[in-house]
């Protein structure tokens, strides 16, 4: 049976940059609920082994995605619905099968 484990956020603060010495792309979306951060999305080549979803200390939920999914995720928090991260395991041991962002 799925375990889902969800973060409400009501705010969220976008950065941008590269990584030294090669170059890469890396933006940063960190989610807030009241001031506090619930998780937090990275994007870019800079990060690797892929897209994954993991959970961090404090229950933190963090997203790892290629840049090419940047402008998508950006346009549904800029929609004006009520969102939260979440993530999903399959089972009571803390390995994550999946994860994003839905509509609360």
């Amino acid at each position: 049976m799925a375990i889902i484990l969800r973060n409400d956020f009501n705010g969220f603060e976008v950065s941008y940059g590269i990584t030294n010495p090669l170059g890469k792309d890396l933006a940063r979306i960190t989610f807030l609920n009241d001031g506090a951060v619930v998780g937090q999305a990275l994007f870019g080549d800079a990060i690797t082994p892929g897209s994954f979803a993991a959970i961090h200390a404090e229950k933190q939920i963090h997203l790892y995605l290629p840049m090419v999914h940047f402008a998508n995720v950006f346009a549904l928090l800029s929609s004006g619905k009520t969102l939260a991260l979440f993530v999903e395991s399959l089972g009571p041991s803390p390995a994550v099968s999946g994860g994003g962002i839905l509509a609360a």
